[in-house]
């Protein structure tokens, strides 16, 4: 089994390069979810379910950046005016060159920005998928 460090992998907003990451993350993720729905009939004794529709959507987490060309200041400005659809994406990209990685098209449904007494600042929220999540084709 093929294994990776999780310090790797980086959501992007915005684009598909690295140039593109959020900087200083400390967590990345997606999460994919699929609808079931209950097809079963009184004459059955065991539960039976068909594929329903698939969502996703990418949380994030990082040290605040205050810089105001960051992806963080882009992606607080997004939810703060406009609120439009977001390329994203989740990459493997242990040294600057991505390997791999699922890409699609978000909404931020969400953003939050912490400031605890003697530790960093955090900026955390969601990405909420809006279509298909796909994996990325690299090279080709």
């Amino acid at each position: 089994m093929a294994t990776t460090n999780g310090s790797g992998w980086f959501v992007l907003v915005g684009g598909v390069t690295t140039s593109d990451k959020i900087s200083c993350q400390t967590s990345a993720s997606v999460d994919i979810t699929q609808d079931t729905i209950e097809v079963t009939c009184k004459d059955n004794v065991w539960k039976s379910y068909i594929s329903g529709e698939k969502g996703w959507t990418m949380p994030f987490e990082a040290i605040k950046d205050e810089a105001a060309s960051s992806v963080q200041a882009e992606i607080i400005e997004n939810i703060l005016t406009t609120g439009g659809e977001l390329d994203v994406a989740l990459v493997y990209a242990p040294t600057g060159t991505i390997v791999s990685g699922w890409s699609g098209k978000a909404i931020l449904s969400g953003v939050s920005i912490s400031t605890p007494k003697n530790e960093a600042p955090t900026v955390s929220g969601t990405l909420q998928g809006t279509g298909a999540l796909t994996k990325m084709v690299i090279g080709g």
